[in-house]
This record gives C-alpha cells, structure tokens and sequence, in this order.
C-alpha cells in the first residue's frame, strides 16, 4: 500500500473534517498531487475490503435492525483520528450514523472539555472513547513522571463517563493499545515508555468501568495474538492497517453484544 503517514491522521476537530483535496495535501506535505491522489483511494480501498472481511461474520439484515436509528460518536486521539482507523472501518461495516470527533495529539483532558460540544452537536445513542495513549507516556528518559499523572488521567475519564451518562448514552470506554516499547524508545530520543505504565492507565479504565456501569472493551487481548511486528508502524505507537482491522472486528463485536 502506498501510504503519505501524515496523511493518515486528520485535518480535522469535532467532526469538522477537511475536504479530500489531493494538491492540498500534496503541498502540505511536499508530496506530488498523483501520489497522494494514489494514497487516499488506496485507504479508501483498504477500508472497504476490510469491512467486506467483517460483514461475512455477520447477517446483514440483523445488523440493519440492531443499529437500526443509532448514532456513534468516536472519540480519541490519533489511533482513531487515522484515516486507517478501526472507527472508520466501522463506520464502512455498520449500517448507522458515525461521527469521528477524534483529534490527533489529545489527552484525557481535551476529550473532556470536547463532549459536552460533540454530544449536543451530534446527539448519539453510543460513544467509544479510546484516549490515554498520549497520557501514559513518560515525558522524559529518566521515566520519572507520566505526561499526565494517573489520577488527573482517572478524574478527566470520569467527567467523560459522566457526561456521557448524563445524555443517556451507551459508552464503551476502550482499552489503551500497548506501545512497542524496544522500538518506540530506539526511535524517540526524548520520550520513554513502559509496559507496567500501560497497564497502570488499562486498570483506571476498567476500575471506572465497573464502578459506573459502562461497557469495557480490552483491545489488548489482540496484541497477544499476534505478532507484533504486524501490529505497529515503524514508531512503535501508531497500529499499523492489519492492527486496525483486528481492532474494528472486536470493537463491532462487543458494540452488537451490548445493543
């Protein structure tokens, strides 16, 4: 696949999305206007074929009826915002309403001060929120301290539940995707990451779940299936397109057994 990487992740804040403009593009990222046309139609064409794997899974019709009148609202950083994204292969499988409010680069924080907006913009039934990536990593080599500390991290993931509740919403908090530590720290010289601060972040996400009663989606029961080498771009933290596909068949699994 030819792939433009910062291409892959959005122009785009609360669902305001850029339109697909190829010499745009080109000139953003000093690229030619045929190759980043190539790009996108190949992402289109990555999106559809992987929904088309998905579906042989389901019977089309139920799934019409099950999500009939439903609206998902994502909500995110980057391993949503992608445009390779297990949300936006979703969106090609179900039959319903989606709305990708994800923003590269957020924290917890800023999808808190986000949803009030979002929800009474887009009025959903059901919000997937996946943030803590950018949360979790230490901001330093010495990996003293994480970019936002676990209990400011735990209180703005609390204000996200609670505002979704509070539109009556169906909210699956989704687990955060490990980090391929060894290459993620060769290729970053001024941030450093742990396994163990992974799955501090993961047990706030899941404590909260059952606490309040929200749907718990653990992503990560992927990343020991397979190889990891498939699973991530050569940074170490972006899931690579195959990652993607493995994370939107669980995610529309557990969605159809929580309507």
């Amino acid at each position: 696949m030819k792939d433009c990487f910062a291409l892959r992740f959005n122009l785009q804040k609360s669902g305001i999305k850029m339109m697909d403009n190829s010499e745009l593009f080109a000139n953003l990222f000093n690229e030619k206007d045929i190759f980043i046309k190539e790009c996108l139609d190949q992402y289109n064409n990555f999106l559809s074929e992987a929904a088309d794997e998905i579906l042989k899974d389901y019977d089309i019709n139920r799934l019409k009826t099950v999500t009939r009148d439903k609206k998902i609202l994502f909500m995110g950083d980057s391993i949503t915002s992608d445009r390779l994204s297990f949300g936006k292969i979703a969106a090609e499988v179900l039959p319903c309403s989606v709305t990708d409010c994800a923003v590269s680069g957020s924290r917890a924080i800023n999808v808190a001060a986000d949803i009030n907006s979002c929800m009474e913009t887009y009025k959903p039934n059901i919000v997937s929120v996946l943030i803590g990536t950018n949360d979790a990593i230490y901001t330093d080599k010495s990996s003293v301290y994480t970019a936002t500390s676990p209990k400011e991290y735990a209180r703005n993931l609390k204000i996200i539940a609670e505002r979704v509740s509070d539109f009556g919403a169906l909210l699956i908090l989704n687990s955060i995707p490990p980090v391929f530590v060894s290459r993620f720290n060769e290729t970053n010289p001024n941030w450093s990451a742990k396994k163990e601060t992974n799955d501090i972040f993961n047990d706030i996400i899941y404590n909260l779940s059952v606490e309040l009663g929200f749907v718990y989606n653990d992503f990560r029961t992927i990343f020991s299936t397979w190889e990891v080498e498939k699973l991530f771009e050569p940074d170490g933290i972006h899931l690579s397109p195959f990652a993607h596909k493995q994370l939107a068949r669980k995610f529309v699994k557990i969605l159809l057994e929580n309507l």
